[in-house]
């Protein structure tokens, strides 16, 4: 009984675990993508339609220049 409930407590500190590693990832995709469509709306490359290349998702501004200084 008791090695059992070990057992689900430390399945559950490896979910979250590895929740946070996936959300970290997305974070970091986001942030990447938004420096990406940054350069691209800078250098004003377009897509064929008539949209700007990429829609700015709003990314917090600290997070955003961490992600320079980094």
């Amino acid at each position: 009984q008791q090695q059992q409930q070990q057992q689900q407590r430390q399945q559950k500190q490896r979910h979250q675990q590895q929740q946070r590693q996936q959300q970290q990832q997305q974070q970091q995709l986001a942030n990447d993508k938004y420096i990406y469509c940054l350069c691209m709306n800078i250098f004003k490359i377009h897509s064929f339609s008539s949209h700007t290349y990429c829609s700015l998702p709003y990314v917090n501004p600290d997070q955003f220049f961490n992600t320079f200084i980094r």
